[in-house]
């Protein structure tokens, strides 16, 4: 089981995010098992297991710090930082999670702090696997 989704049918440009919302991405690449739904934006763990998860993201124009967090069952288990110090355009952030998970658990990832908006098309990513059966 895997899937890979992103912006890439979104013209180019920004891509509000609701804080506190998972993030819907509307392109689905890959969702082998059909597990990611593109509705609601949440990955359902269909085996117990030890499971892979990434997020890439472009942060929008002049945003300052940007995060966002892969939660499973409302728990972070991993964060990607876009370091916009200096207000510059474009920062990218990126981060891994690796964890155990049950079968049936929600995957999602949500804006933690700073502006809500992010770049679309392919700039911004979130896929999974699963990298163990138990």
């Amino acid at each position: 089981a895997s899937f890979y989704v992103d912006f890439g049918s979104k013209p180019f440009g920004y891509v509000d995010i609701t804080p506190g919302s998972p993030i819907v991405y509307n392109h689905v690449e890959s969702n082998e098992g059909n597990n990611y739904n593109e509705s609601s934006g949440i990955f359902t763990v269909p085996y117990t297991g030890t499971w892979v998860f990434h997020i890439h993201f472009m942060s929008g124009d002049h945003a300052g710090s940007t995060d966002l967090m892969i939660y499973a069952d409302n728990v972070q288990i991993g964060t990607a930082l876009a370091e916009g110090q200096h207000k510059d355009s474009g920062d990218q952030g990126a981060g891994t999670a690796v964890a155990r998970l049950s079968a049936g658990t929600k995957v999602s990832v949500k804006i933690g702090t700073g502006e809500p908006n992010i770049w679309g098309s392919q700039l911004t990513s979130f896929s999974g696997f699963l990298a163990h059966a138990e």
